[in-house]
C-alpha cells in the first residue's frame, strides 16, 4: 500500500452570488461520496477524500439557487454506483446520473442504471487509457452519451476514437486546455475540431483548472468559454465540479463559479441557454 495524499474537505462556507440563476438551472458536474461506511472509494487511487455527502451538496445548491443538478460517478468509485442509486432514487426530479459500469455489467444492472436517471457513461484516461467501446455501444442503445476527460497528453491517442463515436459525446472541463497558452495553443485547436461535430457538447466546468490565475474570476478563461459558445452554443453546459478533488490550493468558491458566467455571457439569453435549455435537452429534465 502507498502513501494517499488528503484532498481538502468540501467548503464550509459560500458566497451567495451576484447573478441570479433562472430558474430549472443546471450544475452539470457534481461529485457526491459518502458515507465512506456504505461506500469504499478505491484504495489504489492516490487521493483519499473527506465524505462529500448529498445533504451537504443540496445546501450548497440551495445558497446559489441552482435547482437540478448532474451526479457523475467519481473515478476512486470505481463500478460501485450504490451511492449514486441512492441520490438519483431520493430526488427523481433533482438529480441525473453519469455512470462507470463494468464492462462486465449485466443488461438488468445498466437498465436499473438507466431507470434511476443515469444518462451518460463516464470515461476516464486516469482510470483506463482503454476506451470502452462495447460498452459505450451498449449504453448508446438506451440513448446515453459518453463524458470523456483526459489530459491534453493524451488526447492524440484517443483523437480518432473520439471521433468515431456512435453516440453524442461531453467533453469535461473544456478539454482541460492551459489559459497561459492562448486559444490558438495546438490542445485547444484539436479540442475544437472535435467540439465542430455536431455530436459533440462541452462542459465549462473546471474553470480553476484551465485558468493560470490562481483565483476568481479567472478571466483568463474567458476567450476560451466564449470560443467554444461561439462554436456550439446549443451543446454548451455548465457546472462546479463540486466539491473539486484533487484541489490543494485556492479553493473554488461555488458562487464565484456561477458567477463567472456573467464574465462569459454578457447577454441573460446565452446564460440561459447553458443553465436550462442545454441541459434540459441532454439529460432529459422536464422544462420549467
Amino acid at each position: 500500500m502507498f502513501d494517499q495524499k488528503q484532498s481538502p474537505p468540501p467548503n464550509s462556507t459560500v458566497k451567495t452570488p451576484v447573478f441570479k440563476a433562472p430558474a430549472g438551472s443546471c450544475d452539470c458536474h457534481v461529485h457526491i461520496w459518502g458515507p465512506q461506511s456504505e461506500v469504499s472509494l478505491d484504495d489504489g487511487f492516490p487521493l483519499k477524500f473527506y465524505d462529500a455527502l448529498l445533504e451537504d451538496y443540496i445546501s450548497v445548491s440551495d445558497k446559489i439557487g441552482i435547482d437540478r443538478s448532474v451526479i457523475v460517478q467519481a473515478i476512486p468509485q470505481g463500478h460501485d454506483h450504490r451511492i449514486l442509486l441512492k441520490c438519483l432514487r431520493a430526488y427523481p426530479k433533482k438529480f441525473r446520473g453519469v455512470a462507470v459500469p463494468s464492462p462486465y455489467a449485466s443488461d438488468s444492472e445498466i437498465d436499473e442504471l438507466h431507470e434511476a436517471g443515469c444518462r451518460g457513461i463516464r470515461v476516464a484516461y486516469t482510470f483506463s487509457s482503454h476506451i470502452p467501446i462495447k460498452n459505450i455501444e451498449r449504453v448508446a442503445e438506451r440513448g446515453w452519451h459518453v463524458q470523456i476527460v483526459i489530459q491534453p497528453e493524451n488526447l492524440a491517442e484517443w483523437y480518432s476514437t473520439i471521433l468515431s463515436l456512435p453516440c453524442d459525446i461531453v467533453i469535461d472541463h473544456m478539454g482541460l486546455p492551459n489559459a497561459e497558452d492562448g486559444i490558438n495553443s495546438e490542445h485547444f485547436k484539436k479540442i475544437l475540431s472535435i467540439v465542430e461535430r455536431p455530436n459533440v457538447w462541452v462542459k465549462l466546468t473546471g474553470m480553476d483548472k484551465v485558468s493560470s490565475q490562481g483565483k476568481a474570476p479567472w478571466l483568463d478563461t474567458i476567450p476560451f468559454a466564449r470560443k467554444i459558445y461561439e462554436m456550439a452554443p446549443e451543446r454548451c453546459l455548465w457546472g462546479t465540479d463540486w466539491p473539486h478533488p484533487g484541489t490543494f490550493t485556492n479553493m473554488p468558491d461555488e458562487g464565484d463559479q456561477l458567477d463567472v458566467l456573467i464574465k462569459w455571457f454578457p447577454k441573460e439569453s446565452d446564460r440561459y441557454r447553458v443553465l436550462v435549455q442545454n441541459p434540459e435537452r441532454l439529460y432529459g429534465f422536464t422544462h420549467i
